[in-house]
């Protein structure tokens, strides 16, 4: 049986983690969905299942008002924002088209990412056009470097990153400074 954070009784822990300014890393797990697992590990695990995981778990923290409750709170994505940069409009969307009494959250989807409250690594994503469009969406500030070791090899994410088109401040927001503003502060 698979726990979630969103979860009514990790609120303590949330609470605490914005008190103490502690980014909250979400990271998947293996899809709980019959359905993915009847395709076996591969599609429910890290083909598929670990994005849509995580996916799930951060969009019910953001839609049951976690970061209206902890605004200070920071999440943390990987594999560049799991699949928010490429359907971010359509949820927006959908939800001020579609009027739901189960949403909770004050403001758009995108807002959260907008303000911060959740940012997203590079971890295990080596493709230019999923970068770009995570670039795209969120902008450099969002973005902090991260290999996804021991699952994806360093040396092939650094040799990655160097052909990405990046300023030099880009690439010192990519490296570090986004990791000291959002983790680190």
């Amino acid at each position: 049986m698979h726990e979630h954070l969103y979860e009514e009784k990790y609120l303590p822990l949330l609470a605490k983690a914005e008190e103490l300014g502690c980014a909250v890393y979400v990271h998947p797990q293996a899809s709980d969905d019959a359905d993915m697992k009847d395709m076996g590990y591969v599609y429910s695990s890290p083909g598929l299942g670990f994005g849509l995981d995580a996916m799930k778990t951060s969009l019910r923290l953001i839609l049951n008002g976690t970061f209206d409750k902890f605004p200070k709170l920071r999440m943390i994505l990987g594999h560049c924002g799991e699949y928010f940069p490429f359907i971010i409009d359509r949820v927006d969307n959908r939800f001020a088209w579609i009027k739901d009494d189960e949403v909770k959250m004050k403001h758009t989807v995108a807002y959260y990412f907008k303000n911060k409250n959740v940012v997203m690594t590079t971890s295990g994503i080596m493709s230019k056009i999923t970068f770009e469009c995570t670039k795209q969406a969120f902008g450099i500030d969002s973005i902090i470097f991260a290999s996804d070791y021991p699952y994806e090899c360093l040396s092939n994410m650094m040799k990655f990153v160097k052909t990405l088109d990046l300023t030099e401040e880009e690439k010192e927001k990519l490296f570090h400074l986004n990791a000291e503003k959002y983790i680190l502060s």
